[in-house]
This record gives structure tokens, C-alpha cells and sequence, in this order.
């Protein structure tokens, strides 16, 4: 049975027990239920939103579930502050999300939502006040890149809170972030990147086969970081990406999976990468035999000499090194990114005319969609080079066929 509310919305009746569904006029329906009673002694309703009727009705089912096993407070919903749900929130989360993605939440939460808003009701915080804390945000001089950030964490949060019924929808949905700054990367060209790497080579950098494979292959640093010898294919002459350095909750540098199933991949490795790669385990195997029982042998490509993980932090001071040696001045160095090898690897590839579906799938890029975005200008140099090849070719096809045409002879 179905009612007509008002505001022109469809209204479902329901069973006492398991709330009502109504459509809204901007065609989102949502869902209200009561769960229990507040300490007032008031009904304890709580209201979900959601694109279609099934998500909203598994999302009561839900709720209804959590009051049955005792999983949801009755505390007064309408005291909630947005201190004490952000709080809660970053104890409830992890396990539901990556923990480098936590660690990353919980100063963001700390050090500027809490602060901000955090005395406000949850219930209370609208669109305008979130946008109006962007503002605030950027004109201290916090970069857009970390009011960004902000709206991220926000955005989930709420998100989370509209899922468990405490929110009817979540207001940072209405806000528009600060756009991304512009950044310029440093593009390294080939001959930098070949004066960088035959340097290390010469002075017997033991990292300089991982600078040789990020600029062959266009992998991250921490997926090398994190490549296991079982993962080299000597016969395919390729590695196999399924790992990436990242860190715990504690801080703790750990080994994980990728973020997106296209991290996974297997990447092709050229004839000189491949010898670098020999080199580097002739030296390591050096470094094993030298240190005996005491070499911590974790299987790791790029180890410390004790075979031990290499911090990440201690990779990029390497690389600095490696590119004072090359002969890059101060302010070249601060600009260059371990990250710009990779950068180098898929300009050289887009504006070679690889297509972007190939380039895409070898770097591990979440979608083509962000390969174009983000490559933009490269592949338009790329695409470029393409148009010119073939109208080269009806070009000279055209004269071809002007010169038979003189002599008299028959193109075909």
C-alpha cells in the first residue's frame, strides 16, 4: 500500500517494526525507523537515504539488526557532537579501510575538523558552515591540495553517518572543495635521466637499479620497494607488481596490497633493465655471503645491506644524492620527486604514441579515464605525432598517384 505525502513524495506504509520508505522530489528516496527510545524517553528514530528503494530497505534491515544485538547507543542523538562522532568514528574504521588511509584521517580529524567544528551538533552541521571552513582553511595558506584532504575525510565520515542511521544525508555532498593546485612537475628528459643513471652506475650507487627500473618501467617507488625475487620472471623478462611499502596504524612501515585490483600487474622489462636487474642481485648476493647467518634474508629486490625493508625516506635522500652527483643544481633538486621517474616513464611512453589503454594498464592507473586527465598534454603530443604519420602517408600516396598519372601508367 502506498500513500500520497506531501510535497508531491510517494510514501510506502510498512510493518511497525520495519519503518517507512518515501520518495523525494529530487527522486532520492530515504527511510526512517524507530529503534528504540532515547533517555528523555522519547522514540529513537533514525533515517537513511539512498538512490534507490532496495538500498534504503537494506539499509533499516541493518539498523534494525544493530538495535536487535544491542549495537547501536540510545544516547541522544540530537547532543552528539561532531567531536564526539569524529572520535568514534576513528576508532570504529579501521579494518573497514586501509590503515595508511587512517593514518592519514586521523591528523586531518585532529588538527582541523575537530577544532573547527568540532562543538557543533552533528545534526546541526550544514553545507554553508563545511564551505565556509574550506574558506577559512585557504585563506591561513593551507594549500588546496590539503583542504582537499579535509573535504575527503569529512565527506566519509558523514558518509559513515548517514550508513548507520545518524544522518538523514550528508551535507559535504553539497560542497564544492578548493579546485587542485596546478603543480609543474620537473620533466626530466631522456639524456638526464641517462646522465643520472650511468653516473650511479660509475660510482657504484648499490640503488641504482631501482632508479633504472622506475624510469623503465613507471612503477611507484613503494611497489619496488616491496618486490620480492620471487616475483622476477627471468624467462618473461618482467616483474610481477602485486605489493607496495606503506605503514600502520602505529606508523610502522609495512608491506600491503595494492589499492585497486589494476595495481596487480605485470610489467615487461627492457633488455637493459633486465641486466641492471642481474647486476644488482650479483651485488646483493655479494652482500648475503659477506654477513652469512646475520643477513636478514626477507626475499626483498631493493634491501638494505643487512636485507631488512629500505625506508622510504631513506630512498629519497639516496636519490638527492644521486642527482647532486649528476650534477643538478639546489633549486633543480628540491623540485625533482623520486615520483618524477615515474613521470618520466609515461611522458616518454605517451608522446612515443603508446596508446593510453597500454600505458594505462603497465603503470597500475586506476582507470584510462585518469590516465588521460592526468597525462593530458603528453598524449596530446602523442596523438599528434600519430595524425602527422598518416597524413605523411596520403600525402605521398597523393603524389604517387600524380606522377603515374604523368607517365601514364595505371596505379593499379
Amino acid at each position: 500500500m502506498s500513500v500520497q505525502g506531501s510535497e508531491g513524495r510517494t510514501r510506502a506504509k510498512r510493518g511497525d517494526q520495519e519503518g517507512t520508505i518515501d520518495q523525494r522530489p529530487n527522486g532520492a528516496w530515504r527511510g526512517r525507523v524507530m529503534v528504540g527510545y532515547l533517555p528523555n524517553g522519547t522514540p529513537d528514530r533514525r533515517t537513511v537515504s539512498g538512490p534507490t528503494r532496495q538500498e534504503v530497505q537494506k539499509k533499516l534491515r541493518e539498523l534494525l539488526r544493530r538495535a536487535e544485538s544491542g549495537l547501536l547507543s540510545n544516547r541522544d542523538k540530537e547532543r552528539d557532537t561532531v567531536a564526539t562522532y569524529l572520535t568514534g568514528w576513528l576508532e570504529r574504521i579501521p579494518g573497514t579501510v586501509k590503515a595508511s588511509t587512517v593514518v592519514r584521517y586521523r591528523p586531518i580529524v585532529r588538527k582541523h575538523l575537530i577544532p573547527a567544528c568540532g562543538k557543533k551538533r552533528l545534526v546541526d552541521l550544514k553545507p554553508d558552515a563545511i564551505q565556509a571552513l574550506y574558506a577559512e582553511k585557504v585563506a591561513t595558506g593551507l594549500s588546496p591540495t590539503t583542504v582537499r584532504l579535509i573535504h575527503t575525510t569529512l565527506h566519509k565520515a558523514l558518509e559513515d553517518a548517514v550508513e548507520y542511521g545518524q544522518l538523514g544525508s550528508n551535507p559535504a555532498s553539497r560542497v564544492k572543495p578548493p579546485r587542485r593546485a596546478e603543480f609543474e612537475p620537473y620533466v626530466l628528459s631522456a639524456s638526464e635521466v641517462h646522465r643520472v643513471l650511468a653516473i650511479a652506475e660509475e660510482v657504484g650507487d648499490r640503488l641504482v637499479s631501482l632508479w633504472t627500473l622506475l624510469a623503465a618501467t613507471g612503477a611507484r617507488g613503494g611497489e619496488l620497494l616491496a618486490l620480492t625475487w620471487d616475483g622476477v620472471s627471468w624467462e618473461r623478462s618482467a616483474i610481477s607488481i602485486s605489493r607496495s611499502i606503506t605503514v600502520d596504524l602505529k606508523k610502522r612501515q609495512t608491506i600491503d596490497t595494492p589499492k585497486t585490483a589494476r595495481g596487480r600487474r605485470l610489467v615487461t622489462l627492457d633488455p637493459d633493465a633486465l641486466e641492471a636487474l642481474k647486476r644488482h642481485r650479483a651485488r646483493q648476493n655479494i652482500e648475503r655471503l659477506k654477513l652469512g647467518p646475520e643477513y636478514d634474508d626477507q626475499g626483498l629486490v631493493f634491501a638494505t645491506s643487512l636485507g631488512t625493508p629500505l625506508s622510504p625516506r631513506n630512498v629519497i635522500r639516496s636519490f638527492k644524492a644521486a642527482l647532486k652527483r649528476a650534477g643538478f643544481n639546489e633549486a633543480d633538486r628540491k623540485r625533482i620527486r623520486l615520483y618524477d621517474l615515474r613521470h618520466f616513464h609515461v611522458t616518454e611512453a605517451a608522446d612515443a604514441g603508446v596508446s593510453v589503454k597500454a600505458l594505462s594498464a603497465r603503470v597500475g592507473h586506476a582507470s584510462v579515464a585518469f590516465t588521460l586527465d592526468r597525462y593530458a598534454h603528453a598524449l596530446e603530443s602523442g596523438d599528434r605525432q600519430v595524425a602527422e604519420a598518416v597524413a605523411r602517408r596520403l600525402r605521398a600516396a597523393g603524389l604517387a598517384g600524380q606522377a603515374q598519372e604523368r607517365t601514364g601508367t595505371n596505379p593499379s
